[in-house]
């Protein structure tokens, strides 16, 4: 399924190809990010804040490729009421790479949709009880792990023109297929043309 993605990628590139080398549009930009597990996940739910820097390449006016890299600004905790007894779970890197589908709506304004691919780097600490002979609870020790996910992401968003230079732009995304759990984000951040 992977291969079909990427070659249907491809074939989307060398169609515009000849678009490439006429315009000269880059962007750069900030995102931030609300991610949290979908409701009908069987794990313990988690949200967590990410801030990141968006690098982007307009093919047509309405087509662009965009990449994205961001890193968590908080962890997301549960506490099971027992000191030292919690599970915390943050994002370490984000990497994605997108396929964005533009369409003006009013004035400045346009709607968007993107599909791509995302792996996270996640560090995760989990307790490990400790009990004493007559078995009561005396302690325990945090175990911590990293894991890499990879996936599939695709979202639709509303972007606004400030002028020929600055945009803002506000979008929800799904990130699913070879997750453990699947994540909806809410994102927020502008971007710089040149």
């Amino acid at each position: 399924m992977k291969k079909f993605y990427l070659s249907a990628l491809a074939v989307l590139i060398s169609t515009q190809a000849y678009n490439v080398c006429a315009q000269d549009n880059w962007s750069l930009g900030i995102i931030k990010s609300d991610l949290r597990q979908s409701s009908d996940s069987n794990y313990v739910p988690f949200d967590i804040d990410t801030f990141g820097f968006t690098l982007g390449y307009g093919i047509t006016d309405n087509i662009s490729i965009e990449g994205r890299l961001t890193t968590a600004t908080d962890h997301s905790k549960i506490d099971f009421g027992r000191e030292g007894l919690e599970i915390s779970e943050d994002i370490k890197r984000q990497g994605s790479v997108f396929v964005k589908m533009s369409l003006p709506i009013y004035n400045n304004f346009s709607a968007y949709g993107l599909a791509g691919y995302v792996n996270t780097k996640f560090s995760s600490r989990t307790p490990r009880a400790i009990f004493d002979e007559s078995n009561e609870f005396t302690g325990s020790v945090q175990h911590e792990f990293t894991r890499t996910e990879t996936g599939l992401a695709y979202g639709l968003g509303l972007n606004y023109k400030i002028d020929n230079k600055i945009n803002v732009f506000i979008e929800h995304q799904v990130t699913n297929d070879d997750f453990v759990n699947d994540w909806k984000s809410t994102n927020i951040g502008f971007s710089y043309h040149f």
